[in-house]
């Protein structure tokens, strides 16, 4: 190669990197306005805690959901330490900058990969984080806060980037990884990808040329399926049948099962199908579409077979329970949006048939872009005076000053090994309280012998057993009065019952304020 032509090659490499750094920022600009919300955010306080605990086992000993089995045990083990080396605030920050910069290099790359022109992804990205807001049907989410599964998705993108540019081999490998770091992420994309192999017939590479990437995959995902299946291990059928339908049916119906959603959710989300089934039939499709449309094919063929599980054995829950566990409408949720954002922007680019008005597609071009800012703009804003936390939201604490300066309070003036009855709403106690708590409705453990506990503790409680399906739980402990509140206390070894400060409990009480109290259990003297 003449000098010439090294120098061209050396300028077109810096350019190429100038650009992959320039929409790489861009699009980590746009998921930090999607996801800063303040800390800590709705599972942060769920999975940052149960970090910490897996590698400091003492702290909060005596926690009943800390102390339950691991079912992402790949995710504390490589992220969780940063738990241990800094605040919990500064961990969650920290991680979440970490999560949006993947992210945001694997949406580069898949983007760049389906769609060929400098910038695009930036917008393909906004447009991505906007439908899968507005139009998800199960509540899935990609872009938020410090968990497995913003890293877990970053893989599966970066899995479909190279699947694209038919990059098999690494593409399943990264899918692998990805099953490592949350098993049903990654699982389900396994499967995605498999439809998407099958859709491709002749032009699909024979099966022992991924078969390389394939051990990979297989190799890798035995650090997301192992903890699953040694969660229970030794436990009794019949309690791991009670806990499948606790856990579908009475803790997460929304995110199981079809007839628990919202039918605005169910609408919307269909009307989002259309619009995809539009643009595979109007947009012209070459190799990286294709691709694209299988895989998505395969998502919702996941999705399909959990309707179609839900309504062959709707009025069998016990079997029922069994199967949608596994979140048969996660990675629909996640790709239906992924498909119309990197199809529905190449449409509107040019790639359409012949026929089709340039004025038509350039007004639609401009009614998206104002759907995304429309969608932006107030949180961007929104960062700029956060307010509370999200897991404080008014349907989950009385009042979200009042609540932190409670749990702070017992924080500095309670024992270290204090073990606290908590209201059952509330998620973020151990996060501002740094004490133990008995349970609560956010923290469900993922082991049947565990949850079958939880929901037994939760029914004993907090339940007002009234036979009224509007009124199954007490607003606050303090209306089941002091006897029944120390009765659990007694019975859950708790020594202290912190509940809303109306109506008042007829035990000592160190501390209150507008909106909580904090009382001590009496101790039971000994027998003489």
């Amino acid at each position: 190669m003449s000098n010439a032509e090294q120098s061209t090659a050396a300028t077109t490499a810096s350019m190429e990197l100038r650009w992959f750094v320039g929409e790489t920022l861009g699009i980590l600009a746009v998921f930090a306005i999607i996801g800063s919300w303040p800390v800590p955010d709705v599972n942060e306080s769920h999975y940052l805690l149960k970090a910490l605990h897996h590698w400091r086992p003492e702290f909060l000993r005596g926690d009943f959901f800390l102390e339950s089995a691991e079912a992402h045990s790949t995710f504390y083990v490589l992220l969780g330490w940063l738990t241990c080396v800094m605040s919990l605030n500064a961990a969650a920050w920290c991680g979440r900058w970490i999560t949006w910069l993947l992210l945001a290099v694997a949406w580069q790359r898949l983007s760049s990969a389906v769609i060929d022109r400098r910038g695009v992804s930036i917008f393909t990205a906004a447009l991505y984080v906007t439908l899968l807001e507005r139009f998800h049907m199960a509540g899935e989410w990609v872009v938020g806060g410090f968990e497995s599964k913003g890293f877990a998705y970053a893989f599966v993108f970066l899995g479909l980037a190279a699947i694209v540019r038919q990059r098999w081999n690494l593409g399943l490998a990264w899918l692998g990884a990805a099953t490592a770091i949350h098993v049903l992420v990654g699982g389900w994309s396994l499967i995605a990808a498999g439809v998407c192999w099958l859709w491709h017939g002749s032009t699909r590479p024979d099966l022992k040329q991924i078969m390389p990437g394939l051990a990979i995959a297989a190799l890798c995902g035995i650090f997301g399926v192992w903890p699953a299946l040694a969660m229970d291990r030794g436990v009794e059928p019949s309690v791991i049948a009670e806990a499948h339908q606790i856990y579908v049916f009475q803790r997460l119906p929304h995110h199981l099962t079809p007839f628990a959603f919202k039918l605005e959710f169910i609408e919307r989300h269909a009307l989002l199908f259309f619009v995809w089934i539009a643009l595979c039939a109007f947009t012209v499709s070459d190799s990286a579409q294709r691709i694209v449309r299988g895989f998505v094919a395969g998502a919702l063929t996941i999705t399909f077979l959990g309707v179609a599980i839900s309504v062959v054995l709707r009025d069998q829950p016990q079997y029922a329970a069994g199967l949608l566990r596994f979140y048969w409408f996660r990675l629909g949720d996640a790709v239906l949006p992924l498909g119309v954002s990197l199809v529905g922007t190449a449409f509107l680019l040019g790639a359409a048939p012949r026929g089709v008005v340039p004025f038509a597609r350039y007004a639609l071009a401009a009614l998206v872009s104002l759907g995304v800012f429309t969608h932006l703009e107030p949180l961007a804003l929104k960062r700029l005076n956060p307010g509370q936390p999200r897991s404080d939201a008014p349907n989950k604490v009385l009042d979200a000053g009042d609540w932190r300066d409670v749990c702070l309070w017992m924080r500095e003036h309670t024992p270290e090994s204090a073990v606290v009855l908590a209201p059952r709403s509330t998620q973020t106690f151990k996060w501002w309280a740094r004490r133990a708590e008995v349970g609560c409705w956010k923290d469900v453990p993922q082991n049947a012998r565990d949850l079958v506990e939880w929901w037994q503790r939760m029914d004993a409680i907090h339940a007002t057993h009234s036979g009224d399906p509007e009124d199954d739980w007490y607003d606050s402990l303090a209306e089941a009065g002091e006897t029944h509140a120390v009765r659990m206390s007694e019975r859950y070894g708790a020594s202290y019952i912190l509940t809303a400060a109306e109506p008042p409990l007829a035990l000592v009480c160190p501390y209150r304020n507008n909106s909580y109290a904090v009382y001590e259990v009496p101790r039971v003297s000994p027998a003489p």
